[in-house]
């Protein structure tokens, strides 16, 4: 900015000094203070609000022994069209030679940069030579994280000991997800569901339609205790609201465990493709698990109507949690019985058939 104010650039003129210009601006108005604030002004407000002002944009009519970049020419070119946190990015970088001769010998480094400050990537490629000419395109791909909003790119191209830097913005399609447990303590006695609110934020430019997955997850146990799933329709650029009430009741088996659970509400949101876009953790909270003596569940999906030579397929599981000891000449009896009253017996299995 400050060799542009002094040699000029494409944009705007030479400069003088401050001193000089208006010294020049008030002899040429016949010593009129008013026309000197005036074009004082008129600087100030063009410098400010005007990018053919702004010194920065402009290139310096400098010698070539000074502006000894002129000529090479470096830009980062980014994808046109923003893509989906969680996907693949690309990005390039450009370095053009106009110099009029062979530059050999030149390098560029990068580093990416999530909008946290992390550190995503860092690298250094050579260039042997480029031919006058020449544009020499480096390509560089990466994977994007869940919630992230946007990556900075800043790169430095290395020519005889100097260097030109630049820098891009890759802005990102982003959905964040919130999740919080409805209170601190669940029994899981199989008939109270777990209850939850939460909330969903993206920057999509039209709405979307999601498939919301809310699961009761044991730490201790490494797996998932409940699980229910919606649809959802999310509005463009707004947060919505979730709770409880949109999904199927969450009910957490009484037998999946004894005690107290340390468990957490994971949230995912998948899309279309069944790709997951976002996911949370809620705070902890503690499920306790109600005492219950032996159990006996018969797991089989019936038809509405069967006719005579048909096959009925099912499972039996019988568990004892409690303390409570089960008899040696206990036995299962599996029978069917009609509306009528009628019973027919199917099977029956001994204690040392099932314990």
């Amino acid at each position: 900015a400050l060799l542009v104010s002094v040699f000029g650039s494409e944009f705007s003129d030479p400069k003088t000094t401050g001193s000089d210009f208006q010294l020049e601006v008030y002899a040429k108005s016949d010593n009129n203070m008013v026309v000197l604030l005036k074009k004082l002004a008129e600087v100030t407000r063009e410098c400010s609000t005007n990018w053919l002002y702004d010194p920065i944009e402009g290139t310096p009519h400098l010698p070539t022994w000074i502006c000894w970049w002129k000529g090479l020419e470096p830009e980062i070119v980014t994808d046109m069209e923003r893509v989906f946190a969680g996907q693949e990015v690309q990005f390039s970088i450009l370095v053009k030679n106009s110099t009029g001769r062979r530059l050999e010998d030149l390098t560029v480094s990068y580093t990416i940069e999530d909008s946290e400050r992390n550190l995503v990537e860092t690298n250094v490629l050579s260039i042997p030579t480029i031919e006058n000419g020449e544009i020499h395109v480096s390509d560089v791909s990466f994977a994007t994280r869940k919630n992230i909003a946007a990556y900075n790119i800043i790169a430095e191209v290395g020519f005889v000991g100097r260097v030109i830097n630049l820098s891009s913005t890759i802005n990102m399609y982003w959905m964040r997800a919130f999740i919080k447990a409805g209170t601190t303590t669940q029994f899981a006695d199989g008939k109270t569901p777990v209850m939850f609110t939460g909330q969903i934020e993206t920057n999509y430019p039209t709405k979307a339609i999601v498939k919301s997955q809310v699961s009761v997850i044991a730490p201790n146990i490494g797996g998932v205790l409940a699980m229910s799933e919606d649809t959802l329709e999310l509005a463009s650029g707004e947060s919505t609201d979730l709770d409880h009430s949109q999904f199927t009741p969450i009910l957490v088996p009484p037998d999946a465990s004894t005690g107290v659970e340390r468990c957490v509400l994971q949230l995912r949101l998948l899309n279309e493709d069944e790709t997951e876009i976002a996911d949370t953790m809620s705070k902890p909270f503690y499920v306790g698990f109600v005492k219950r003596g032996p159990q006996v569940i018969f797991d089989v999906d019936l038809k509405n109507m069967y006719v005579p030579g048909d096959l009925i397929t099912g499972d039996i599981i019988a568990s004892n949690l409690g303390k409570k000891r089960v008899s040696d000449d206990a036995r299962i009896s599996l029978e069917f019985r009609s509306d009528s009253g009628r019973a027919h017996l199917i099977e029956e299995f001994l204690y040392h058939e099932f314990v």
